[in-house]
C-alpha cells in the first residue's frame, strides 16, 4: 500500500520536510510494517523531496477493517479492507460447558467450529466428519435433541460449525 500527499484538487505534493504519519486500523488484529513481513510499526514516515511512502498491512482478525492514515496539518485517509479467514487447523466448542442431570438421551447442544490459526471461523474446504467421543461411559450424542445417537456428525463445505 501506499499513503500520498495531494492537493484539494487530487495532485500529489512534494513535501518540504519529513513528514510522520500515523497509521491505524479499527481491527485489533491488524499490523503496519515497513517491508513485507517486517517489524510492527505504528507510523511511516514521507521524506522531505517525495509525496509518497510505501507500507505493509496484515490483519490476523477476519473482517472488514477500515485503516486510517493521519498526520497533523492534513486531513486524514481512510480505506475499508476485506481480510477473510485463512485454512482451517482446528476445531474448538462454540457452546458454554453445562450442567445436567443423568440421562439416557442427549440433550445439551454442543457447538464446534472450525478455525484458522488465529481463532477466526474458518469454511470447510470439503466435507469435515468430526468425530464424537467422552470420557464418560454412558456418554450419547445425537444430531437433534432426544435424537438416535451418533457417532459423528459433517461440517459442510463452506461452513464454519455445527
Amino acid at each position: 500500500m501506499s499513503v500520498q500527499v495531494r492537493d484539494q484538487y487530487g495532485n500529489p505534493v512534494v513535501v518540504g520536510t519529513d513528514t510522520t504519519v500515523a497509521l491505524s486500523s479499527t481491527s485489533s488484529g491488524a499490523l503496519f510494517a515497513t517491508v513485507a513481513g517486517g517489524t510492527p510499526v505504528t507510523s511511516v514516515t514521507i521524506n522531505a523531496g517525495s509525496s509518497t511512502q510505501g507500507f505493509y498491512y496484515g490483519d490476523t482478525k477476519a473482517g472488514s477493517p477500515t485503516i486510517t492514515a493521519s498526520s497533523s496539518g492534513l486531513t486524514s485517509a481512510t480505506q475499508a479492507e476485506t481480510i477473510t479467514a485463512g485454512a482451517a487447523i482446528k476445531l474448538v466448542f462454540t457452546s458454554s460447558a453445562f450442567t445436567s442431570t443423568t440421562s439416557n438421551s442427549a440433550r445439551n447442544p454442543v457447538m464446534v467450529q472450525l478455525q484458522d490459526q488465529y481463532g477466526n471461523a474458518a469454511p470447510a474446504t470439503s466435507n469435515v466428519t468430526v468425530g464424537l467421543a467422552s470420557t464418560s461411559t454412558g456418554a450419547r450424542f445425537a444430531a437433534t435433541s432426544g435424537g438416535s445417537s451418533v457417532t459423528s456428525v459433517t461440517i459442510s463445505t463452506g461452513a464454519t460449525g455445527t
